[in-house]
């Protein structure tokens, strides 16, 4: 499934961060990433669950207050369910699409189409998945480890600049006159071009990474999300020292989650660090 979810879209800032509070949440996330390797070591399960359920997310709170979908109160009031950060950002996604201008209303269709898919995964009782549902999730996290550049690095860095220009125009990012002009300056003024070049490059070398990063975290959300409460209480499904032991579907497959996770937060690391 292809999630467009936080990528590209443009949301309005209701709370000023500094740039490090927002890397806390990864560092944060690192932490707990470490904490549930060396519990998982220690076979104390249901802990190395819980760590890896809180660090998943914080990496999803990182990317939602970094792009202004939530506020820090708005994120206290989520608490555990990270899921509803991905439905908030397809909802306003939708809206923007339908919103634009130019060719790309076509695509609200197909979002609507991607928001039932986002709908059945995240429903699931995820405390009964089963090793096929895992494994599936699992290979579409491997598939997610090699990136295809977003564009053609032979292509002439012009004409990538004036597509990127037009989505934005089409989306109501930018204005047609504001694109029309600092194009026409990047044809004629050599030092703004190189400039404008640079910051480009670089976008395009770490977003395909990011992109790749978001993508992750969600399906990540999705097995993780509600393990935060069965993993510390005795619920309906028991205590939780029984359930999670090394028999279980999920215990079996953690230190392949581990990676992931590991591999998608270095990912948001680079792109801030580059790109902000």
């Amino acid at each position: 499934m292809n999630v467009l979810f936080l990528v590209g879209v443009s949301y309005p800032v209701r709370i000023c961060l500094s740039d490090m509070c927002k890397s806390e949440f990864l560092e944060l996330a690192l932490s707990d990433l470490e904490a549930s390797r060396v519990l998982n070591q220690s076979q104390i399960f249901p802990q190395a669950v819980f760590h890896m359920q809180q660090s998943v997310e914080k990496l999803v709170k990182h990317l939602a207050v970094t792009y202004g979908i939530h506020t820090i109160k708005e994120l206290k009031a989520i608490g555990h369910n990270t899921l509803k950060v991905f439905q908030d950002t397809m909802n306003h996604y939708i809206e923007l699409v339908a919103n634009a201008s130019g060719d790309i209303k076509s695509e609200v269709e197909n979002l609507l189409e991607l928001k039932e898919q986002f709908k059945t995964i995240s429903d699931i009782d995820l405390q009964n998945l089963d090793d096929k549902f895992l494994d599936s999730v699992l290979e579409s996290l491997y598939g997610l480890k090699t990136v295809k550049p977003i564009f053609d690095q032979d292509d002439n860095p012009i004409e990538i600049l004036s597509q990127i220009f037009k989505l934005s125009v089409d989306l109501n990012q930018i204005s047609a006159k504001d694109a029309k002009l600092t194009l026409e300056r990047c044809k004629t003024d050599k030092y703004f071009q190189t400039i404008i070049l640079e910051k480009m490059n670089s976008f395009m070398n770490y977003f395909g990474e990011y992109r790749a990063a978001v993508e992750s975290s969600f399906y990540l959300a999705v097995v993780f999300t509600r393990h935060a409460v069965s993993t510390r209480y005795i619920t309906g499904d028991g205590n939780p020292l029984k359930v999670y032991n090394m028999d279980h579907q999920l215990i079996r497959r953690l230190s392949d989650f581990h990676d992931h996770l590991e591999l998608a937060i270095n990912r948001c690391m680079n792109y801030d660090k580059h790109n902000r």
